[in-house]
């Protein structure tokens, strides 16, 4: 059957750019907005160039949506044309790999059968060898007898038929192992070719337009490794979206309560990950723990000239700090204040040696010399200053493309959710394109949402037929779904079995179609 989305022969050999180029710009068009509008500028001058503007869109909107049924089904028809220029690109087909995959799958699982009938026959010959002597010891009623017929079993437990057995089962182990390497996309031949379908989408879409090679600009405090594995995976994202993160930074925001956006903090964690757009960052210091006091040391340091507990202890405050501190502390004119250090204290219960760890000393008690114990100080964490900025974090769940690191596939799908904030146009083919998955066509009914993890926190999800339900996922402020983010960390880490059938999953070439739109269309710079 010929292939719907092929194009004419004349326009592949201009390129895919030439093919799909203009219809790319029109699907950001109609997808975006003025920016103008979203940082709510109101000159007249710009209210005009907004009215053009959106003009512009409207008429590209109702075309995509009068030829191709939405903006989304632009979108997709993008993707699509990105899946084929990929798949010639790599040399293999999506479809190919899961053919693949399937052949490789069913010689493990009869491996496996087979070793398993194999094994279970030489366990079943071993038990008939050593059947009549275990009847034979189960019989016998004298002691030293039965401990001979033991010792003759024993012998022929370490029988060359007991070796073979052993070495059928570990046979067992392994090929059991091989299945599962399989389903789970570890084995070392699906990972090479979900690494060539991932260089030939990238390759694809850099024909459309630039991929990768912009750095992105991440927070100050931002680990070195993090920023590794960060930039590792903006490698495969459009260089205009990474622009628009990057130029996100020191700009006003409708939704930062009046306040200029900050880079992003990255991080590299063995939590769950995650992206917040707004995220309280404290810079803390550690210092001893010490407090004003009035009045509480008098006695003690009247008596002994320190504290007659080993829990505090007292220095008198100089004029200095009398002046900066009296009033704030609550002390009279005339009242000696003290600064008061808090101790961790160790009896010696257990003899005279010293606690392990720093800053331990030997206290004895200004009342009984014979009295003493081990004491340290004690530290508390203070905030020195806080400020507002996105955080995006991964973790080293590993990847199922070769050549990747482990954090690749977490860092590409928390960067999806980066860009979901920062480019223009992505989170509405999002919307568009889980209203087409998740609604009825028969009857116009979206499927309900669904609890995903009873019984813990909630999260709510139309399943349809996903690859993973998580992927019809709902955010209470539909400013993020999960759709992009499932889906690249699938076409670029492996993840969701690469969208095409791998890992001991079904095949979404719809999916796979609309994210590579969504990478080649959303976000492009519009004049």
């Amino acid at each position: 059957m010929a292939d719907p989305w092929a194009p004419e022969p004349e326009l592949r050999s201009q390129g895919l750019d030439a093919r799909v180029g203009q219809l790319a710009d029109e699907v950001s068009l109609a997808c975006g907005m003025p920016p103008s509008v979203m940082v709510g500028r109101t000159s007249e001058e710009q209210r005009a160039r907004d009215r053009e503007y959106l003009d512009r869109l409207n008429a590209a909107r109702e075309r995509l949506v009068e030829e191709y049924g939405s903006v989304e089904g632009a979108c997709a028809h993008v993707g699509h044309q990105v899946a084929a220029e990929a798949e010639e690109l790599a040399g293999i087909t999506g479809a190919q790999v899961r053919e693949a995959y399937l052949e490789r799958l069913k010689a493990a699982e009869q491996h496996l059968a087979r070793a398993e009938e194999v094994h279970a026959r030489a366990e079943e010959r071993l038990q008939a060898t050593m059947q009549p002597v275990l009847d034979e010891i189960e019989a016998e009623e004298d002691p030293q007898r039965k401990e001979v017929l033991r010792g003759r079993a024993r012998q022929m437990w370490d029988c060359p038929e007991r070796a073979r057995a052993r070495e059928l089962g570990l046979e067992v182990t392994r090929a059991r192992q091989a299945k599962t390497d399989l389903l789970r996309g570890n084995d070392e031949q699906t990972q090479v070719d979900l690494r060539r379908l991932s260089d030939g989408y990238a390759q694809a879409i850099a024909q459309v337009r630039p991929v990768g090679g912009v750095g992105m600009v991440f927070h100050e405090k931002s680990a070195v490794k993090a920023r590794r594995a960060f930039d590792e995976a903006a490698g495969v994202f459009p260089a205009d979206w990474i622009e628009a993160s990057n130029a996100a930074v020191g700009q006003e925001s409708p939704y930062w309560a009046g306040g200029t956006q900050r880079a992003p903090l990255v991080r590299v964690s063995k939590r769950r990950a995650h992206y917040a757009d707004a995220r309280v960052h404290r810079t803390r210091r550690k210092e001893v723990e010490s407090t004003v006091s009035f009045g509480m040391g008098d006695a003690d340091m009247a008596a002994y000239g320190r504290s007659s507990s080993p829990y505090r202890e007292f220095e008198e405050l100089s004029e200095e700090d009398m002046r900066d501190r009296h009033g704030l502390a609550g002390g009279s004119p005339g009242q000696k204040g003290y600064w008061r250090t808090s101790y961790e204290v160790r009896h010696p219960f257990y003899g005279d040696r010293k606690p392990k760890g720093p800053g331990w000393e030997r206290w004895t008690s200004p009342e009984d010399p014979d009295r003493w114990v081990w004491r340290r100080k004690k530290h508390r964490m203070r905030t020195e200053s806080s400020q507002v900025a996105p955080e995006i974090t991964t973790n080293a769940e590993g990847t199922m493309v070769q050549g990747r690191s482990g954090t690749f596939a977490v860092a590409t799908h928390e960067l999806s959710h980066r860009f979901e904030y920062t480019v223009d146009g992505i989170t509405g083919l999002e919307a568009q394109f889980l209203a087409r998955r998740t609604t009825d066509p028969a009857t116009g009914e979206r499927e309900p949402l669904r609890n995903l993890y009873p019984g813990s926190k909630p999260e709510y999800a139309r399943k349809d037929s996903f690859v993973s339900a998580y992927m019809g996922k709902e955010y209470r402020d539909r400013r993020a779904h999960e759709a992009l983010s499932m889906g690249t960390d699938a076409i670029y880490g492996g993840r969701s079995g690469g969208l095409i059938g791998v890992a001991g999953r079904e095949p979404d070439e719809d999916m796979r179609a609309f994210i590579l739109g969504v990478h080649a269309c959303a976000g492009r710079p519009v004049g």
